[in-house]
């Protein structure tokens, strides 16, 4: 029996009982329950997190992206930059053609000093766009400027 200020802990209990069980649906549903009940954004950012991981393991990969994104984004904005540099990393292990995860780990890096980083992470985004953006071609009589 769980009690209000222990709810949280039964529900990581629940959780990874039947993550061990390998009944990842259940667990994924334990753990959605806790967002409601967590604490502060670094609370919520281990659910996630969490959320995530189980998600991988029933090969959801579509959506442990998005529960790892969430993580990223609340580490971040709480100022844990080297934790949401390792967790918008998992993201791109996913999917390393999202756009705005690249933008973001590439702002973190800029943030933290490193350039070099940034700039890897910004030319993936140059040439992602480079790639899905498709210019319309000019005619001949449209390539003089108006007067």
């Amino acid at each position: 029996m769980c009690f209000y200020g222990h709810r949280q802990e039964c529900g990581h209990k629940r959780g990874a009982k039947l993550a061990g069980k390998g009944q990842f649906d259940k667990a994924i549903a334990e753990w959605r329950k806790l967002v409601k009940d967590a604490d502060d954004n670094r609370d919520l950012s281990n659910i996630y997190n969490t959320i995530g991981d189980l998600c991988l393991k029933k090969n959801a990969k579509g959506e442990a992206a998005d529960a790892y994104r969430r993580a990223a984004d609340l580490l971040a904005e709480e100022g844990i930059e080297n934790k949401a540099i390792a967790v918008y990393k998992k993201v791109l292990n996913i999917d390393p053609t999202k756009i705005e995860v690249n933008l973001a780990l590439g702002d973190l890096y800029a943030t933290k000093g490193l350039s070099g980083q940034a700039l890897e992470n910004y030319k993936l985004v140059a040439d992602n766009y480079k790639k899905r953006t498709t210019w319309p071609r000019r005619s001949a009589s449209t390539r003089r400027w108006p007067t």
